[in-house]
């Protein structure tokens, strides 16, 4: 039975200074010893708060520096009295040119304040100046590591040649690209490389910035696919195009500012790989564009440590000398009017690292994914069996599709390879679908090219409500050009089969009108009619099955939420192509019988009939009592702990399912509740539990409708289990008004 599913975008390079040498965000580069190349590192999410070790010792600014843009047309004696005001000096000037940038007005100067003036004090007298537009701090940023195993070995069946234009350097565990069951994966649980090089493999002329901790540009797969600077003649230590920079022959050193952007540290060198490792020359990996120049962009130190001013310096030079795209698997810090701007007003398409903090970034932003850009697109992770990762943040608002990012085999410095795992790792198989975007449309603008990686996606339902595509990155299906819808829902029939079970059939439609295969269904399910679009994205949403071939009919069976009264039920479908083309939606309604009521507990009084662990018990909130996990006090750390209700008998039920209010406040991802149902065992024999639903993060209150149409004709008992971490916790797990209901067959 079908249940209901979560319903919850080549000119010269110059920086003016005031003074001699040039420096980086600091007043030296890290001294730090620099992180030796791993095969299992990721560093995709930045932080601004340091880890506990070193909190007290790396500071997040560059304390007597701040980074302002002035208001547009400002006159220089303006601009003087400003420096004047504050006792400033102009450190650095960016140039931002408008052919490149659109409307970028204004100038941003990075200003060094004077002795005694702080970096706060500075913000707060510039935050009301009329000649200033805003001013932020030059924030120090630090690469957060996170380790990645090697992939678990099974039986899986092997990558094949049977499909697309397959290279000879296509390792099996290039999964991402070609899963054929490898390591326990899940067979087409890809990007569908193969297919789309049918079509492409890229192009020389498409230039992708890996902005990033640089790239090892001598790597045997990534040496002849690196940028290389046309107007540069290298080693003479001249500055021959007069860009500022000397020798930037395959990219640039925006922390150090200079022409050297050899990795140091592996991550830059592995998104690369995943972006643009040469195909089909028999040795080590295949990219997802086989063709592109990758331009090495290195914003990092080799102990991961950046700066505000270097990530503006990284995003001007990519701009300036030709970039078409930008990867960027780094994300984190505070929210940056510059940096935003920077990425906003360029004419090259960003793809960003949505994070890996495990956490619904609607609620909480991550940066720079978090910006609200139609020239940019955020990316979340998802492993070999198409589940979105649990490191991986999301949000339907904020996060746009989803691509493989668990153990993730690419290029590391000195010519070897590795596995990394993290959105860092999802975000350039993103950047290479771009290449080959661009290379097939070289004419595709920024809103063209979002709009069909989006459209194109694999629609799951892990990521429904978790990702605003709803999808995972698939290649093949963006490059295909389609306009035709499929055609209408036909002959649309719906039955009640008991109080908690409707039946559904229709005919099927096909891909184009009536021709071949729909991609995809949506049914949704209201109590109130459904006669427009609104009404429709509004009832509750059920995963169908792959549909058949056209004029077929279709049965399917939708588990709904029973009640003590009989109602008027409405059911809609629609029918969706590879390219998320929607078909009109067809409507039909039913009327469910009522059902009964197996058990039920409005917890107004006490626990009696539960088993309690720990410290669950009742809470009054409100003047109402709940059950809570942790009565006025935070939940506990390292708790293992449950309550249990009473046996439940269901032996003359069908179409069962329990029902209750909850809200709750958890530590997202380490701190969980686990509802589990377990059968009443034979005396003497231990109950065997299972997990039914899991709840992390915060809901505010709302109703929960769980099914146990698995335990009809049985004696069940269900518990909620509280699992927590030995550090931080929230206000915990409540839940109140619990019935079990369905229909008697006896």
């Amino acid at each position: 039975m079908l249940k209901p599913t979560s319903n919850s975008s080549h000119q010269s390079f110059q920086i003016r200074r005031n003074g001699a040498a040039p420096q980086a965000a600091s007043t030296t580069p890290s001294e730090e010893t620099p992180a030796a190349p791993s095969d299992s590192l990721d560093i995709g999410s930045i932080k601004t708060e340091p880890t506990a070790a070193v909190a007290d010792s790396r500071p997040t600014i560059v304390e007597g520096e701040v980074l302002v843009k002035t208001k547009a047309s400002l006159f220089k004696s303006d601009q003087d009295s400003l420096l004047e005001s504050l006792g400033a000096t102009v450190k650095e000037r960016f140039e931002f040119p408008e052919e490149l940038f659109k409307s970028f007005d204004g100038e941003v100067l990075r200003l060094q304040l004077p002795d005694g003036l702080t970096t706060k004090d500075a913000l707060k007298r510039l935050a009301g100046d009329p000649r200033v537009q805003y001013a932020v701090p030059n924030e120090i940023l630090y690469l957060d590591e996170m380790e990645a195993g090697a992939p678990e070995q099974g039986q899986g069946q092997a990558p094949d040649d049977s499909s697309g234009h397959m290279p000879n350097d296509l390792d099996p565990k290039l999964w991402g690209l070609h899963n054929r069951g490898q390591d326990r994966g899940t067979v087409d649980a890809d990007i569908d490389a193969p297919e789309a090089w049918a079509k492409t493999t890229g192009s020389n002329n498409v230039v992708v910035a890996v902005i990033d901790t640089g790239v090892d540009y001598n790597h045997p797969d990534l040496v002849d696919n690196m940028w290389t600077n046309p107007g540069e003649i290298p080693g003479d230590g001249i500055d021959n195009d007069g860009n500022g920079v000397i020798d930037d022959v395959h990219g640039y050193n925006a922390y150090a500012d200079d022409g050297d952007p050899m990795d140091g540290h592996s991550h830059g060198t592995h998104c690369a790989g995943t972006i643009a490792g040469q195909g089909n020359n028999g040795q080590g990996v295949a990219g997802v564009a086989w063709d592109a120049q990758i331009m090495a962009v290195k914003i990092f130190d080799d102990s991961g440590k950046t700066s505000s001013d270097a990530i503006l310096r990284g995003i001007t030079y990519a701009a300036k000398n030709g970039a078409r795209i930008t990867s960027n698997s780094w994300g984190g810090g505070q929210k940056n009017d510059l940096i935003k701007e920077a990425f906003e007003k360029s004419s090259a398409f960003h793809v960003m690292a949505a994070g890996n903090n495990g956490r619904n970034v609607d609620r909480r932003e991550n940066y720079p994914s978090g910006y609200e850009m139609s020239n940019s697109i955020s990316v979340a992770a998802t492993d070999r069996n198409d589940r979105l990762a649990n490191f991986s943040n999301y949000g339907q608002q904020e996060v746009d599709i989803a691509a493989p990012g668990v153990q993730t085999y690419s290029t590391i410095p000195d010519g070897r390879y590795g596995f990394k795992s993290g959105t860092s790792m999802a975000t350039p198989h993103v950047s290479g679908a771009a290449v080959l975007m661009v290379a097939n449309e070289p004419d595709i603008t920024n809103e063209e090219l979002k709009q069909r990686l989006m459209n194109g996606a694999d629609k799951l339902s892990s990521l429904r409500g978790k990702v605003a595509s709803g999808g995972r990155l698939n290649i093949a299906n963006s490059l295909e050009k389609d306009n035709i819808a499929p055609g209408d829902i036909r002959d649309l029939a719906a039955r009640a089969e008991s109080a908690g079970s409707i039946g559904v059939s229709f005919l099927a439609t096909g891909d184009d009108g009536y021709e071949g295969k729909a991609n995809s269904y949506e049914v949704r399910v209201s109590e109130q009619p459904i006669q427009t679009l609104e009404q429709f994205l509004a009832a509750t949403p059920y995963d169908l099955g792959k549909p058949v071939i056209a004029g077929e009919r279709e049965e399917f069976r939708l588990a709904v939420a029973p009640s003590t009264e009989e109602r008027t039920m409405h059911v809609a479908v629609r029918a969706f192509d590879n390219l998320s083309n929607a078909s009109p939606f067809a409507g039909s309604e039913v009327t469910v019988p009522a059902a009964q009521l197996a058990f039920e507990d409005s917890i107004e009084v006490d626990t009696q009939g539960w088993t309690t662990e720990g410290t669950w018990g009742i809470e009054t909130t409100q003047g109402k009592a709940v059950f809570s996990d942790s009565p006025g006090e935070l939940s506990p750390n390292e708790a293992n702990q449950s309550i249990t209700s009473p046996v439940i008998d269901l032996s003359t039920f069908k179409s069962s399912a329990l029902m209750f209010d909850t809200s709750y406040k958890l530590e997202e991802e380490f701190d969980q509740v686990h509802l589990e149902v377990a059968s009443v065992p034979a005396e003497g024999e231990e109950a065997e539990w299972a997990e039914v639903k899991a709840y992390t993060g915060s809901a505010d209150p709302k109703h929960e409708v769980v099914d146990l149409s698995g335990y009809d004709g049985q004696k069940v008992q269900f518990r909620f289990r509280l699992t927590t971490d030995r550090s931080y916790t929230e206000d915990g797990f409540n839940f109140d008004n619990v019935r079990v209901l369905g229909q008697k067959t006896a």
